[in-house]
This record gives C-alpha cells, sequence and structure tokens, in this order.
C-alpha cells in the first residue's frame, strides 16, 4: 500500500468514526428480545455481595446468581475461556483472541477492513467489527479435532435473524485487548456493529493506565444499538486492565483503584437496570476469570442473570431465590463458560450447533441462596489452598511408611516392636485418608490449618471405630493375606462412596479428592481419583472375603454375592446419574471380573481378558447410547462422547484417545507426577529385592489370591489407558492393595519375632 493511500486513510479515519457515532446514537427504540451482556472480569463473589454499590446491591439482589467456571480444553487461561464462552465449547485460545478492531481502525498501516480482506478474502461490511485473526483461531481449533468452532454464537444468531452489536474493550497502553470481539464474533470473525477503539475510553491520568471506561457514553452507545441489535456485548474493561496492571501496585493503591473500578461498574449497572426494566430485556452480568489474590488464582467468579420488567421500575421486587446451575455442571451455583453462548441462544430463541457442549443455565431454589453460595466460594477457595499442604503430607507420611516397611520386610530386619506398631498405625491412617477426606467435605470454611485439623481428627477417629469393627470381625490367626483391619477400611470406604453415590454424591464432589470446581476437568460423578480408590477398596474386600472362604472352586450362593457386590459398585462407576465415569467403567469391568473369575477358583486366561474388553465396551457403548437417547439436551460425558462420535465419525474418538494418552504423557511432568515418581520408586526397588517373595510366600496355598492381585495389576493397566489422568487412578487403585498387602506383612512379622 502506498504513502499516500495511508495518510488518506489516516485522516479518513476521525470522518468514519464520527459518521458511526452519529449513525448509532440516532434511533432510541429498543428490539423485541434483548440480552445486555456485560463482562466485567476478574471479579469475585465477595466484589458484589460485600458493602456494593446501590445499582449493583440491586442487581444482585434480583438476579439469579453462581460461580463460572473459566476451564477450557483442560487449561485456565483468559484467552481459552474468551473463545470457548462465544463457542459453547471447551476450545483452546491464542492472543489471536484479542485481534478486534473497528471497520475503520488502523492496524498494520491500514484500515482493519483491508487487513480483514488481506487475510481472508472477505470483504467486512462497513460499520462492522472484525477479528482479523479469527482464521487462525479457527484453524487451530480444527487441527486439534476439538468440538464446536469460535464463533458459534455470532453464527447461530446470524442465521436466526438476530442482530449483534459489541462495545468496550479491555485495552493496555500498549497493548490492543478486545476479547469480547471473539466471543461475539461470527464463524466468520465479524461483528455487524460497534465501537471497540480507544474512542470508547476517555483519560484519566491517576487511573493506573491513564484510561478508564466512559461509561456515560457506552450506555447512550448501548441503549441506540438496542434498536437493530439482539444481543448487546459490552466489555466493561477497567477491572481487567487493574488486574493486568496490579504487580506494579501497592496493595492500598490496588484497593482503592478496584473501589473506583467497582464505582463505575455500578454506573454501567444502574443505567443498564433502567434499559432492561423498561423494555423486558435480560442482563448477563458475567466474569469469565477471577482476579489473583496472595498470588495465587483460587477463586471463581460471579455470573448473575436479570430479567427486567416494567413493573420492576416501581420498586418492592422482591429477591430472587434462584441459584445458577446447568446440565454441564449438575451443581447449584455453579456453570461452566461454555454455558453461556447456549444460554444467551436460548433467550433469544436462536437454535445452537449440535457440536456445542455447553448447556443452557437452569435455576435452582435452595433453602438459603447466599449460604450455599459462600459455601461454593469457601469449597473452591479451600481446594487451591489445601492441595499442598494437606496431600503434600499425606504424600510424605505413604513415603515414609512405604519405604520403612518395604525396607524391613524386603531384608528381614529385626526392629522394635514400637516402631512395627507405628508403621502399621501410619499405614492404616493412610488407607483411611481417603475417607477422612468425605467426611472432611462437611467442613465450611476456607482456613486450611483448620481444615487439616478437622481432617486429621476424622482420620482419627474413623481408625479408632473401624479398629473396633475388626476387632469384631476377628482375624485369620496369621494365615491370611490381607488382615482384618485394612480390609474392614476398604469394605467402609466403598460403602461410603456407594451411598453418596445414590444420595447426590455431595461428599464425594466436595472432598479434596473429588472436588473439580477450580480446575473444571469434572464437575460431577466420581472422579479418577476416587474411582482408583473405589476400585482398589471393592477388590481389597472382596479378596478378604475370598480368604475367609474355603479354598477351590466357591458356593454358587457366594458366586452370586461376590457378583452382586462387584456389580454394584460398578454400576456407581458406571451409571451417567451416578459415577458417570467412562474409563472407570471399562477399568472396573475388566477388574472385577478378572477378580470374580480369581474368587471363584478359576485361572486368568488371555482369552478371558479379551472377552472382557469386549464386554465393557458393549457396556459403555449401551450406557452411552442410553444416555444419549433418552436425555439428549443434558446427558453425561458417556452420552456427550456418543454425540460427538456420531457427528465427528471415529476420527474425534481418535483423536480424543489421543488427548487422554498425551495429558497422562504430560502428567508425569508435572510436579505432582514427578513427586508421585520419587515417592514410590524406593517402594518398587524394595520389592523387587525382597518384598515380592515376602508375598508370595503369604499367598503359598491360595492361589485364588494370587490371581486376585493379577486381576488388581490388570485393572491397574486399563485404568492408566482409558482415563485421561489414568496415571492417578491406575496409582491409587494399586495403592490400596500394596497398602493393605504391607500391612498384614508388617503385622505377620510382629508375630514372628514375637
Amino acid at each position: 500500500m502506498s504513502a499516500a493511500l495511508v495518510d488518506h486513510t489516516r485522516r479518513l479515519r476521525p470522518i468514519c468514526a464520527a459518521i458511526a457515532l452519529i449513525l448509532l446514537l440516532s434511533i432510541p427504540a429498543f428490539a423485541k428480545e434483548q440480552v445486555f451482556l456485560v463482562v466485567a472480569d476478574r471479579l469475585t463473589l465477595s466484589d458484589l455481595t460485600k458493602n456494593a454499590p446501590a445499582n449493583i446491591s440491586r442487581l444482585v439482589r434480583r438476579s439469579a446468581i453462581g460461580l463460572i467456571n473459566p476451564a477450557s480444553a483442560g487449561r485456565r487461561t483468559p484467552e481459552g475461556a474468551y473463545v470457548a464462552m462465544g463457542a459453547g465449547s471447551g476450545l483452546m485460545g491464542s492472543p489471536d483472541v484479542y485481534e478486534g478492531y473497528d471497520w475503520s481502525e488502523m492496524t498494520e498501516d491500514a484500515p482493519a477492513s483491508i487487513v480483514y480482506q488481506r487475510r481472508t478474502g472477505r470483504v467486512a461490511p462497513v460499520g462492522s467489527v472484525v477479528n482479523v485473526a479469527a482464521g487462525s483461531l479457527a484453524s487451530l481449533n480444527e487441527a486439534k479435532r476439538l468440538p464446536g468452532f469460535p464463533g458459534a454464537l455470532g453464527e447461530a444468531l446470524k442465521l436466526n435473524g438476530n442482530r449483534v452489536a459489541v462495545f468496550g474493550n479491555s485495552d493496555l497502553p500498549d497493548k490492543k485487548r478486545r476479547p469480547v470481539v471473539t466471543f461475539a464474533m461470527d464463524a466468520q470473525g465479524i461483528v455487524p456493529e460497534g465501537v471497540v477503539s480507544s474512542w470508547i475510553l476517555k483519560s484519566r491520568p491517576l487511573s493506573p493506565t491513564g484510561k478508564v471506561t466512559d461509561v456515560p457514553l457506552l450506555l447512550r452507545l448501548a441503549g441506540s444499538a438496542a434498536a437493530r441489535s439482539s444481543l448487546i456485548v459490552i466489555d466493561f474493561g477497567d477491572t481487567s486492565r487493574l488486574e493486568e496492571y496490579a504487580p506494579r501496585l501497592s496493595p492500598q493503591a490496588r484497593s482503592r483503584y478496584l473501589r473506583d473500578s467497582i464505582g463505575r461498574l455500578d454506573q454501567l449497572i444502574g443505567g443498564l437496570l433502567d434499559m432492561a426494566d423498561a423494555s423486558g430485556s435480560f442482563i448477563l452480568l458475567v466474569s469469565p476469570l477471577s482476579r489473583e489474590e496472595d498470588g495465587a488464582l483460587d477463586r471463581l467468579s460471579p455470573v448473575l442473570v436479570y430479567h427486567g420488567a416494567p413493573s420492576n421500575l416501581q420498586g418492592n421486587v422482591p429477591e430472587n431465590p434462584f441459584l445458577i446451575s446447568s446440565a454441564t455442571t449438575r451443581t447449584p451455583g455453579l456453570v461452566s463458560v461454555v454455558d453461556v453462548a447456549p444460554t444467551v441462544a436460548s433467550i433469544l430463541r436462536a437454535p445452537f450447533p449440535a457440536r456445542s457442549l455447553g448447556k443452557p443455565f437452569q435455576t435452582v431454589k435452595p433453602a438459603d441462596r447466599m449460604a450455599q453460595m459462600r459455601r461454593l466460594d469457601n469449597i473452591v477457595r479451600l481446594q487451591a489452598r489445601a492441595e499442598w499442604p494437606v496431600l503434600g503430607v499425606m504424600a510424605t507420611i505413604i513415603a515414609l511408611a512405604v519405604t520403612s516397611s518395604s525396607l524391613i520386610l524386603a531384608f528381614r530386619v529385626r526392629t522394635p516392636a514400637w516402631l512395627r506398631a507405628a508403621l502399621r498405625a501410619l499405614i492404616a491412617f493412610v488407607l483411611v485418608f481417603p475417607l477422612a477426606l468425605l467426611i472432611g467435605s462437611l467442613y465450611n470454611g476456607s482456613n486450611v490449618i483448620t481444615y487439616g485439623i478437622f481432617v486429621a481428627v476424622a482420620a482419627a477417629a474413623s481408625l479408632a471405630a473401624i479398629s473396633l469393627m475388626a476387632a469384631l470381625v476377628g482375624d485369620c490367626n496369621g494365615d491370611c493375606p490381607i488382615s482384618a483391619l485394612p480390609a474392614v477400611i476398604a469394605l467402609v470406604t466403598v460403602g461410603v462412596l456407594v451411598v453418596d453415590s445414590f444420595a447426590g454424591g455431595r461428599l464425594a464432589a466436595y472432598s479434596l479428592i473429588g472436588a473439580f470446581q477450580l480446575t473444571g476437568l469434572r464437575f460431577y460423578g466420581i472422579g479418577n481419583e476416587l474411582m482408583g480408590v473405589l476400585i482398589g477398596s471393592a477388590l481389597v474386600a472382596a479378596l478378604w472375603l475370598r480368604q475367609k472362604l474355603p479354598s477351590g472352586a466357591l458356593d454358587r450362593r457366594y458366586r452370586a454375592l461376590f457378583a452382586l457386590g462387584l456389580i454394584v459398585v460398578l454400576l456407581v462407576i458406571a451409571l451417567p446419574d451416578l459415577g458417570a465415569n467412562v474409563g472407570g467403567a471399562i477399568a472396573a469391568v475388566i477388574a472385577f471380573g478378572l477378580c470374580f473369575q480369581a474368587a471363584a477358583g478359576k485361572r486368568i486366561t488371555f482369552a478371558l481378558v479379551a472377552v472382557l474388553f469386549a464386554v465393557a465396551g458393549a457396556v459403555v457403548g449401551a450406557l452411552a447410547l442410553f444416555d444419549l437417547l433418552l436425555r439428549p439436551e443434558s446427558g453425561s460425558h458417556a452420552g456427550l462422547t456418543a454425540k460427538m462420535i456420531g457427528q465427528g465419525g471415529w476420527k474425534y474418538l481418535g483423536a480424543t484417545i489421543g488427548r487422554k494418552l498425551g495429558f497422562n504423557l504430560q502428567l508425569l511432568g508435572t510436579r505432582q507426577g514427578q513427586t508421585a515418581l520419587l515417592g514410590f520408586t524406593p517402594f518398587f526397588m524394595l520389592w523387587f529385592a525382597g518384598v515380592q517373595r515376602r508375598v508370595n510366600e503369604r499367598l503359598e496355598g491360595r492361589p485364588e489370591m494370587a490371581n486376585g492381585l493379577i486381576a488388581v495389576v490388570i485393572g491397574a493397566v486399563v485404568a492408566l489407558l482409558f482415563n485421561d489422568s489414568g496415571a492417578v487412578a491406575a496409582s491409587l487403585l494399586l495403592c490400596v492393595p500394596a497398602l493393605a498387602l504391607l500391612y498384614s506383612l508388617m503385622e505377620e512379622e510382629g508375630r514372628v519375632t514375637t
């Protein structure tokens, strides 16, 4: 492009912008069905509920409220959150998310409309807003074979005859940041109208970046666009700018600027409430990501849905009693970022692409919605803060107990009775720890130390009670490979998980080992960690019960009881309304099938393993088909997977398996994975140095028990292969039987020494 043309376009830019503003402000009427969607990033629940200004308090009181999880494609990034929010599916983001420009705005020494045409070959309508990098975003996600596509919401509204407008930005002095364009755009990267350039800002020298959003101008633009647009997307911007600048501010300055920003947000909300009430429109206030506190992103951010009505202008509106939920999370007060686009489409009665994974918001009426919101906020915060302190201490105890016990057993080291008793107590404490974490979900707070004490007391009390139960059951006088105490711990753990699943799964959902509200890997059912514990505990309990019966073939009655117990646990793991764990169902079918074969006194063969794989495939396929046909709009993971395979073919299945394997490899490179490898390396070395020989001695003359342990190992391998965090599931599945054997061998060591 010549220098003269560039100079000419620069001179025309103010004229074009002025004409666009005049056109936008010229029509005051409202469309019939509208949504004002306000993006105010980096807020927390307390920003809107504690000492909030009048208009925000009014909005909170009259809105359904919830927390929103920003995770997309396994990551929590601003870029991924905005792509997923507009796509209705978990997609990957990149800096291309921010590449939104007014039609006439200059970039790469040319108007954005020219740059867009240069990159895509398409012509953007005059006055539109474009993401010049929309093609790169689409290519990125197509290459990953992820479900959905960037711009799905804008595309659905365009096809339905709904017009979209977008206003505002989160620009920094040295960066253009217009992520709301990516949320609002169609599949071609176009929003029909809007202003996202610096014209929407005004100078404020004492603000962190020297610029703030011009709220009165934003309100005039939004009110004018309502004449033509069904969806008006507004980027408040100031809270996002503050978070980006926060590392350079003192805590006092940051707090002061946050109050100022919330004051301007209150002004914006006040104007929108008047518009919404006058026209009967909806307001969605969305904060895709929370802000960091003390250097950690340990909270989820709020989302509110308000339905205006002319009668609200007269005041005395009762408090909205509802929380927001969705079929994606099945958790009152919690939604996912992928649910925003389907919700907007549902309000505007626009069919949304079938490839999406998100589901429209639903409302739930609890007894005390704000108490439940604060509890959920505390749970999420506690997950992030307690994970390493609590689980790190437990990992240290495991490493100490396992390594010391294995060393004593492998080399037959003579040790004092008190040391052997202490090691057995540590092993028992570790075995009861998952049960204590389930009980720990009853704790309502965010203090890590108090929570740690609560869990420790729960573990000690549970261990004391179970020890009494084990004493009543009685042991085998050293003749049994598995002692009563670890077996009863396993049996009680299985019982609690089964009962909790049938009662709604709240203990599992909110426990530190099973809660994923912050990471977004899973929102309901039984996660891979608890799945590993459940399968491992069920196998220990089954083998313990088997050893109390005569060796050889089992009576038909006992076979029926074993089959019934294992099937109940399998259903808890597999059923979409309970555990909803597909990979866990496959591992359970194979592990339990082999365990039943071993308990019946029969050998384990390759042919049997192959048959069980076929059975596992049939079970999972039947459950997925059942889920898809009966609940197409609110299916579980199995139903959604079947839906995606039906739309994307077997290539989607192959891509899914590849992602799971890749996630496992990636997990091994994380701090958690490396810690687990380092912690268990001494055990594996000592296993082959002598522990295995001691186990074989204990199993001599009991082939059904030896075959049962083979079932454990094969089940762990299957769990590793068929779960996206299979390394964790397999480790825990192996850990429970290994600890039970170590405890039993240490107990026998004490008897021999005595």
